[in-house]
């Protein structure tokens, strides 16, 4: 498996993580797994979430991580930031 294909698990296991992360936060009961609504409502507010991060970083704001997914969103940001350079590396020049 290459670097970007591991990258790309990387990513999917962050989203994944913050989405029981935020599951937790609102006491949703996971034991018996996330039923389809709930998957998808925590998974459209964990994307929001990255693009709120992403919009804040953009801005120079220097954000500590404090709770569980403010630090999954700090990695998730990193993974991304090495699949960009991945990509790149891949096709040999950057993409807009």
């Amino acid at each position: 498996m290459s670097t970007f294909d591991d990258l790309h698990d990387q990513r999917l296991a962050l989203m994944d993580g913050i989405v029981h992360a935020l599951a937790a936060e609102r006491g949703i009961d996971t034991s018996h797994g996330l039923s389809q609504v709930d998957r998808h409502r925590l998974a459209y507010e964990a994307e929001l979430l990255v693009e709120d991060w992403l919009a804040r970083l953009a801005d120079g704001e220097i954000i500590v991580p404090t709770t569980p997914v403010e630090m999954l969103l700090a990695e998730l940001y990193d993974v991304d930031s090495d699949l960009i350079q991945a990509k790149e590396g891949r096709t040999g020049r950057a993409e807009a």
